[in-house]
């Protein structure tokens, strides 16, 4: 992460996209990289094809559920962006099967399992 920061000036709309969703998925996700990226996202103004909307939706998706401290004083420039997840739930009605996911995640002992 710390070279990406190095040289997030020279990524294309296409690399941080595919940076922030490549974190999101690891979950490792570093709050000063998520702000450089998006705003040299936003600074490029490329919107993209369907793929890439797709991705970087899931990327703002789990920051709001997440890490919603991230986005809490997001700049201006950044709303169109968050608009898109603005109406999604932060949390999902219980249904039955989570019980069992939640047995499953103890059981592989998996780190933020909400339980």
């Amino acid at each position: 992460a710390d070279q990406s920061m190095a040289m997030i000036a020279g990524f294309t709309p296409k690399h941080l996209t595919c940076l922030l969703d490549g974190l999101t998925l690891a979950g490792c996700m570093r709050e000063d990289l998520f702000r450089s990226a998006m705003d040299e996202y936003i600074r490029l103004g490329s919107v993209g094809g369907r793929q890439r909307q797709m991705m970087l939706s899931r990327v703002l998706f789990a920051a709001m559920l997440e890490r919603p401290n991230m986005l809490a004083d997001a700049p201006p420039a950044w709303q169109a962006l968050l608009s898109r997840s603005e109406h999604a739930p932060m949390d999902a009605p219980v249904r039955p099967y989570h019980r069992e996911l939640a047995t499953c995640a103890r059981a592989l002992s998996l780190v933020g399992a909400r339980t």
